[in-house]
């Protein structure tokens, strides 16, 4: 299945179906179809022949196989960063983003450029995430309150999730990088969205109230590891 009228098809009359583990096949209007894994619509086919591509900021294996089996895509990761191909050759032109689209005629639309210094990017940061744990032991990380980053402690209402992930705006995550702007609504979006540890959790907690617990040493070291891996898929790598 790789486009509406295969979506049409296979859900033979019918508002949804399941496809594999954890994805579904959804008719979302008249003329738009998705493959939903989790709550996140992956592919959409319209009726006019687009294929719109989404993560949902999930950059997984699971993601990409999903993708792959139900887009006419190549797909393929090297040093953590998703290029893409519509066509028989597998040059390193074009990078997945969020929201990319597929034409008719196999154009691709929305792609990126890869990055021209992924080492770099890479260290910058593992940098920050090192630097938000020596500043969260410090007692510099305050309580969620007035002074965090609006991208990062505001929810939509809908999904509930963080209005940087809503928007694709990866812009403020530059920021805090570029700053070294450790705030704590990004701690717990992170820790959140790649399930950390209770003992991540109890660390993170003990240090934010000026307290001490017997797992601060174990779940500091947990929580670098899921910052890093956050910012990096909150940048568009995978982690």
């Amino acid at each position: 299945m790789k486009s509406y009228q295969d979506a049409e098809t296979a859900l033979k009359g019918r508002e949804s179906r399941k496809l594999v583990n954890n994805t579904y096949l959804k008719r979302r209007s008249a003329d738009t179809i998705a493959v939903m894994l989790h709550a996140t619509d992956v592919v959409t086919y319209h009726a006019d022949g687009r294929v719109v591509l989404n993560t949902g900021g999930w950059k997984t294996v699971t993601t990409k196989d999903r993708i792959k089996r139900y887009a006419r895509i190549k797909l393929w990761t090297e040093r953590g960063v998703w290029y893409v191909s519509s066509g028989d050759d597998w040059d390193k032109d074009a990078t997945f983003q969020e929201g990319m689209t597929i034409h008719p005629d196999g154009r691709l639309e929305g792609t990126g450029k890869p990055p021209e210094n992924l080492t770099k990017i890479k260290r910058a940061i593992s940098k920050y995430a090192k630097g938000y744990i020596e500043a969260l032991k410090a007692g510099k990380v305050e309580p969620p309150g007035p002074g965090d980053c609006f991208f990062c402690a505001m929810h939509e209402v809908k999904t509930g999730k963080p209005l940087g992930e809503v928007s694709h705006d990866t812009s403020h995550i530059q920021s805090h990088l570029d700053e070294s702007y450790y705030v704590p609504s990004l701690a717990v979006n992170a820790m959140a969205r790649l399930g950390a540890s209770q003992a991540c959790q109890w660390a993170f907690q003990a240090c934010v109230t000026g307290e001490t617990h017997p797992f601060n040493a174990i779940g500091l070291e947990q929580l670098q590891k899921v910052i890093r891996r956050y910012v990096s898929q909150q940048l568009g790598y995978q982690a």
